[in-house]
C-alpha cells in the first residue's frame, strides 16, 4: 500500500467539484472582507466631513448679530462688523406671517446658510429686522 493516500478523500468529478466549492467560499470571504473594509473607509470619510461642517456651524452660531442696515444683516465676526446678505425662506413672507417666520431668515456664514435665530444676538435685533421687512412687504 502506497504511503500517504487517504481513503477517505473523494476521487475524480466528486473531487474536482468539493474543490470548487472550497475556492467559491473562500473567494466570496475575500470579496466580503474587501466590501467592510472598504464600506469602514467610506464611513470614515462621511464621518469627518461631517465633523467638519458641524464645526463650522457650531462657529457660525457663536458669532453674534448686530444689526440690520440698508438690507444686509449685520454680523460681528473677529471683531469685525460684516454685512451679510439675508436669504429668505421659500414660501412668501406676508404682512400676516413675517412675524412668526422671521427666525426662518438664513445668512450665508463659513459655508453654511445658518438660520438668524441660532446665532448669538438674535433677540437684539428681531424688532429692528421685523420693522425693516416691514417696510418692504
Amino acid at each position: 500500500m502506497k504511503k500517504g493516500v487517504n481513503k477517505d478523500k473523494p476521487k475524480g468529478t466528486e473531487y474536482s467539484i468539493m474543490k470548487a466549492i472550497k475556492k467559491s467560499k473562500r473567494f466570496a470571504e475575500v470579496k466580503e472582507a474587501a466590501r467592510r473594509t472598504d464600506k469602514k473607509r467610506i464611513n470614515a470619510e462621511a464621518r469627518k466631513e461631517k465633523e467638519e461642517k458641524q464645526a463650522k456651524i457650531d462657529a457660525a452660531k457663536q458669532l453674534t448679530l448686530v444689526g440690520y442696515k440698508k438690507g444686509y444683516i449685520l454680523v460681528e465676526i473677529d471683531g469685525k462688523i460684516e454685512k451679510r446678505k439675508p436669504f429668505f425662506p421659500k414660501f412668501t413672507l406676508t404682512k400676516e406671517n413675517y412675524k412668526t417666520h422671521i427666525g426662518d431668515i438664513a445668512i450665508k456664514l463659513y459655508g453654511n446658510h445658518i438660520r438668524i435665530r441660532e446665532i448669538n444676538g438674535f433677540k437684539n435685533i428681531v424688532q429692528d429686522l421685523a420693522f425693516e421687512i416691514e417696510g418692504t412687504l
